[in-house]
């Protein structure tokens, strides 16, 4: 994962503020707390916790809530997180297309706009629609004048892109892509930390918080125009010591010779992969270009494109199989184009799990679309911003900076 930070920068914080950032998180996890609660929980005094609660009021962090009863009949005031005291910008950059969104604290999306431009169009093209649609977010009344906290941005792995890049013609000024340029870029843009991980990395991260319980092993399945997974273990992103865990669309496919454009033959990228399937069905005489249409074709109901998008489940499934045998995950959730078109692609996987996996592992691992559908991606990059940003540490600094810059004015006036 690649992260630039903006021009704010660590300092010593004053008494005032100390152990702020632990009392936001513990009114975050536990959802409106009175001051007896959290003197109890923090073991504070209760005149501590209210200077503390105080500050947070007045940098809008907490609100006063509901009154709860305490003791005899009497009343307490409760104080729950503010999640729109701020806001999140996001984009999910996709071979074919992105998606820009921004989004509260609480990963709930307050806007989102389309971009078309390509990744083989170039960095320095997408960049320039992706800085575009977010200035038009914030701008939305909705978010108008609210601080922004971070970007995140998730995008597929730089193999992927140069892939994209070796296949493509007549290349535009710009076409390489570098993860520090795009972060930096941004920063300079909207002078805000900026954080950058895989796609999958991303979906997986949301649907993790969207389980109940919490699984020990989830896995995320991107299939579109290439396939990859990302992997969690306990609530952690597993990586690997270069970065590129979850390449499983470079896992050789029994039976297959097809040139790969890693330069290997027989990868599933190669036999399953979206762009593929769209050669096939071109040569079977159907407009296809993208897996976007595949997809479209299957939807329609047309039989050639419904078994392609079997026939990838089939050996997405294979590959997937080894994993289940692996890993033991608790959930497997797919998203992308190629798990739209109702259930051809998971009739395919459930297929080859139950033909190469172990029965006690496949019959109880949960198979399906992402829960959060479209927005998986999205919210994955929102959660990866706010859970950095609001560390203790952090939130400290912002407090300490708030109640330095109010004493200032207070002194001017």
């Amino acid at each position: 994962m690649t992260t630039v930070s903006s021009t704010y920068k660590s300092q010593l914080r004053s008494s005032a503020v100390l152990r702020s950032g632990e009392l936001l998180n513990l009114i975050r996890q536990r959802g409106p707390c009175t001051i007896s609660e959290l003197s109890e929980a923090m073991e504070l005094a209760r005149s501590t916790v209210t200077s503390r609660v105080k500050i947070l009021l007045d940098a809008d962090l907490i609100l006063e809530s509901r009154s709860t009863a305490s003791g005899k009949g009497r009343s307490a005031a409760a104080y729950e997180f503010n999640p729109n005291a701020g806001v999140v910008l996001t984009v999910q950059i996709g071979i074919t297309a992105s998606r820009a969104a921004v989004t509260n604290l609480d990963g709930h999306l307050l806007g989102s706009a389309m971009i078309e431009a390509k990744t083989s169009s170039g960095q320095i093209q997408v960049m320039q629609e992706i800085v575009q649609a977010f200035r038009q977010l914030l701008e939305n009344n909705s978010t108008r004048g609210k601080r922004l906290y971070g970007i995140g941005v998730g995008l597929p792995n730089l193999l992927e892109l140069r892939q994209v890049l070796n296949t493509s013609r007549d290349l535009p000024t710009g076409s390489a892509w570098s993860l520090e340029e795009l972060s930096t870029a941004l920063v300079e843009e909207f002078d805000v930390p900026v954080f950058v991980d895989h796609d999958v990395n991303l979906i997986a991260l949301a649907e993790y918080h969207m389980q109940s319980p919490r699984p020990e092993v989830l896995i995320s399945v991107k299939a579109g125009t290439v396939i990859s997974c990302g992997i969690l273990v306990g609530g952690d992103i597993v990586r690997g010591r270069q970065d590129m865990t979850g390449e499983i669309g470079h896992t050789m496919i029994e039976g297959s010779d097809a040139l790969c454009n890693c330069g290997n033959r027989g990868c599933l990228n190669a036999v399953a992969g979206g762009r593929v399937l769209a050669e096939v069905l071109r040569e079977k005489g159907f407009e296809a270009d993208s897996v976007q249409d595949v997809s479209a074709l299957a939807k329609r109901g047309v039989p050639e494109a419904i078994e392609q998008i079997r026939m990838a489940g089939r050996r997405i499934g294979q590959v997937l199989a080894g994993i289940v045998n692996l890993l033991n995950p608790d959930v497997i959730r797919v998203w992308g184009y190629l798990a739209e078109p109702e259930d051809h692609l998971f009739a395919g996987i459930r297929e080859s799990l139950a033909k190469h996996a172990l029965p006690m592992s496949s019959e109880v691992v949960v198979l399906g679309p992402t829960q959060l559908r479209d927005d998986a991606g999205i919210r994955g990059a929102s959660m990866l911003v706010v859970e950095r940003m609001l560390t203790d540490d952090e939130i400290e600094q912002r407090l300490d900076q708030f109640v330095k810059c109010r004493g200032q004015q207070v002194a001017d006036d």
